[in-house]
């Protein structure tokens, strides 16, 4: 099985810092922040083996202009691409987001 470098963009780094501070100080709920982090950094971990096998997201990728993949943790969207043994993850944001920004189209 292949494997994948996962890599976070500064764009994800910042996504995941402003969801864990939402959950964290909006709201007030620290040890499900904790949780929460912990199963999303889980979920992207997994991008390690899966990376190659998901579906390019065809909308998505038509939207933002290049080739993407999305996968999901609870209601985030984990929006990633794969370069040769490299999946960079580019955003985590709301999955209503992505689908809101698709029918707006």
């Amino acid at each position: 099985m292949r494997k994948y470098e996962v890599k976070l963009t500064e764009e994800a780094k910042q996504d995941r810092k402003s969801l864990a501070r939402f959950i964290k100080e909006e709201v007030h709920a620290p040890l499900t922040a904790k949780r929460y982090m912990l199963g999303l950094e889980e979920e992207i971990k997994k991008l390690e083996n899966s990376a190659g096998s998901l579906a390019v997201d065809e909308e998505l990728s038509r939207q933002i202009g290049m080739e993407v993949k999305r996968t999901h943790y609870k209601n985030m969207a984990i929006i990633f691409s794969v370069e040769g043994e490299k999946a960079y993850v580019h955003h985590i944001i709301p999955q209503k987001m992505v689908v809101l920004e698709i029918e707006m189209q």
